[in-house]
């Protein structure tokens, strides 16, 4: 009888339990990746080649917080395009490094048969930002002929490592330095303070 109450009340504080218990909530979905065969797609791969040459063994980068806009950079009627990525991790510190890719649009010239040119290749990367610097808000990019404005933040004096409260705006431009035959681009950026704290 004793073990006949003992199997009862084990039993019954189990389903009173698991009563209680609430199902565990569902993880948002993970963004999927563009597809390796549209342009998106095709510049995601490329910025997979280039975290691998900046990381230093121990940073990562998340694909899914990748940003990549098409715009005329390089020439009034291209559609170019600007990746903006992250190394996390980085010297395995709490830190981020930020990245700006630009690559030129392909003018689909070729020889048949032969090779064809890529779709897109890379002119320039550069590091833009990190953890007490400044941080762009990638999402804000807007491209005309020539240049890239990004809104951002830059940590002031006394702000916290979380947190940068000074609202600025960047500038990238593209200009051509004139070789003999050739034109070769060149990168430059101008940041201005924008009116708050």
């Amino acid at each position: 009888m004793r073990r006949q109450l003992v199997v009862l009340f084990v039993i019954g504080a189990v389903s009173a339990l698991s009563a209680q218990t609430k199902p565990a909530p569902k993880a948002p979905a993970t963004p999927a990746r563009p597809a390796a065969n549209t342009p998106a797609g095709f510049i995601d791969r490329e910025v997979d080649k280039l975290v691998a040459l900046y990381s230093d063994g121990f940073s990562t980068s998340e694909p899914t917080l990748r940003r990549v806009t098409f715009g005329p950079v390089f020439a009034k009627d291209s559609t170019d395009a600007v990746a903006f990525f992250t190394l996390e991790g980085v010297d395995m510190t709490n830190g981020h490094e930020e990245y700006l890719a630009l690559f030129a649009a392909g003018q689909g010239k070729g020889r048949a048969p032969g090779p064809v040119e890529r779709l897109y290749h890379l002119v320039t990367t550069e590091r833009v930002g990190g953890r007490w610097s400044r941080t762009l808000d990638w999402a804000s990019a807007k491209i005309t002929p020539g240049q890239i404005i990004v809104k951002g933040t830059r940590w002031a004096p006394g702000d916290a490592g979380c947190c940068p409260t000074q609202a600025i705006e960047v500038t990238f431009r593209t200009t051509y330095t004139l070789g003999e035959d050739l034109k070769f681009p060149h990168f430059t950026e101008s940041e201005r303070t924008l009116p708050g704290k």
